[in-house]
């Protein structure tokens, strides 16, 4: 796009492509182990490097919770939900041109090992800024 904000499937697919970049030098660094062996961080790393393409969206890994969402200016009101985790971290953070958050993204690796229990707080996360921005 000339103006305004990339699509987000444009950031999805780098995303994936960030994934698959670390499928393949994991394979080749560890002598054909697949990127389940890996440590998730090095899966984090490759899909956070994959927006540094990006011309309007930029990447920060581990960022605090609170600090998105007060730099969202999306502050919850009220009590706490008993799954909120304002001083977990997102695994990586999207952000606009201008500086703003666009989006939290969780990553799970090894991804059979994620099962809902596992899962559920991550999407809570996730929906939780969705729901207050």
């Amino acid at each position: 796009m000339a103006n305004g904000a990339e699509p987000a499937a444009d950031l999805i697919n780098a995303l994936i492509r960030g994934g698959e970049a670390a499928f393949e030098n994991f394979r080749r660094l560890s002598g054909g182990y697949w990127l389940d062996h890996a440590p998730e961080y090095f899966l984090t790393s490759y899909a956070a490097a994959a927006i540094g393409d990006s011309q309007k969206t930029s990447a920060q890994i581990e960022v605090s919770v609170a600090e998105t969402r007060a730099e969202a200016l999306a502050v919850p009101r009220g009590r706490p939900h008993g799954e909120d985790r304002p001083t977990g971290r997102y695994d990586i953070v999207l952000y606009w041109a201008n500086g703003n958050p666009r989006a939290g993204v969780e990553v799970k690796s090894p991804f059979w090992w994620a099962d809902t229990a596992r899962l559920r707080p991550d999407f809570f996360r996730l929906w939780s800024l969705a729901e207050i921005t």
